[in-house]
């Protein structure tokens, strides 16, 4: 799981994903430009909205992946299909 975290200076405001919670690290993590790093919750949450738990997947993924996920606009070819269930059909 990865954290997204934000740049606190008003002329940068760079995004940063960290692979822990910024006080799990032993030296705080700092952006390039020098500010400080705090917790950008609306990417989370923007994030979590967009994720998709259907069984078109066998792993989250964002809603309306092609071609299995359920939301998807086109849906599977018959190509498609016959890449998923390579001969299984020839039984």
């Amino acid at each position: 799981m990865t954290y997204p975290y934000r740049c606190t200076t008003h002329a940068c405001r760079a995004r940063k994903t960290l692979r822990k919670h910024i006080h799990q690290y032993i030296r705080e993590p700092v952006c390039k430009c020098g500010g400080r790093l705090s917790f950008d919750r609306t990417t989370r949450a923007r994030d979590k909205k967009r994720t998709c738990i259907c069984d078109g997947y066998y792993y989250p993924h964002h809603s309306g992946t092609e071609p299995w996920c359920i939301d998807a606009k086109i849906g599977p070819t018959e190509e498609d299909f016959k890449e998923r269930h390579h001969g299984i059909s020839d039984w």
